[in-house]
């Protein structure tokens, strides 16, 4: 089954040596089986899946495609209602999608994952730096328990 996205805003870009993500929450049983990024250029990225402590859990390297999601395939990793994860995209000098929209203020399920908040640090790791401001272009494939996949956060026209 093909992913489900959800429609946020339409993204601009910034070239910038930072790892950009989101804080996310997953709202039922199930698990995440791709990571993925909104790029503007065509170098190699990496995507990563981190805990709300820090420990990096998942590692996946893509090549950007302009103005395009791109995702790249993980080994599966199995979460429960009510965990929370950081997903992130990272490449020096790289150029990333970025919507200048309100995250909700508390999560909101867009399917089975809900946004808490941008996250982003300067230079590459963990995205402990949480923005209620914007959302930036990372983003999870995500498969329920019961089947069927959603994927979260933002897709361009």
């Amino acid at each position: 089954m093909n992913p489900v996205k959800y429609l946020l805003a339409v993204p601009a870009y910034l070239s910038i040596d930072d790892t950009v993500g989101a804080e996310i929450q997953i709202i039922v049983d199930g698990s995440i089986t791709q990571l993925a990024g909104l790029t503007d250029d065509t170098g190699t990225w990496t995507a990563e899946l981190w805990s709300s402590t820090g420990s990096l859990l998942r590692t996946a390297t893509f090549t950007g495609v302009a103005g395009s999601w791109v995702y790249a395939s993980i080994t599966p990793l199995a979460v429960s209602a009510n965990d929370v994860y950081f997903v992130s995209i990272y490449r020096s000098g790289g150029t990333w999608g970025y919507m200048a929209i309100p995250c909700p203020s508390s999560p909101t399920a867009a399917g089975n994952v809900g946004v808490i908040a941008g996250a982003f640090t300067s230079g590459h790791g963990w995205p402990s730096t949480l923005n209620s401001n914007d959302i930036y272009g990372a983003d999870v494939t995500f498969v329920p328990s019961g089947g069927g996949s959603s994927v979260v956060i933002v897709e361009e026209d």
